[in-house]
């Protein structure tokens, strides 16, 4: 995947999740963090974890969380 397509398909995610009028306190958020992140550790940054509705309330996404450590 090229970064162009990588960047579009992040904004589009952005805006379907925080909603068009939140997209620059998202991003400015973003911004923070990676500002702030230890130097020399490397990792990855979880956004968003979502567990459809009908499945809610089961465990699945402490599982999901407990399964990313």
């Amino acid at each position: 995947m090229n970064f162009i397509k990588a960047i579009g398909l992040d904004l589009k995610l952005v805006v379907k999740s925080v909603g068009l009028g939140n997209v620059l306190k998202a991003l400015k958020r973003e911004a923070k963090l990676k500002k702030n992140y230890p130097k020399g550790i490397s990792g990855n940054y979880l956004w968003f974890i979502g567990v459809l509705p009908e499945n809610q309330g089961e465990g699945m996404g402490s599982h999901l969380l407990d399964y990313s450590k």
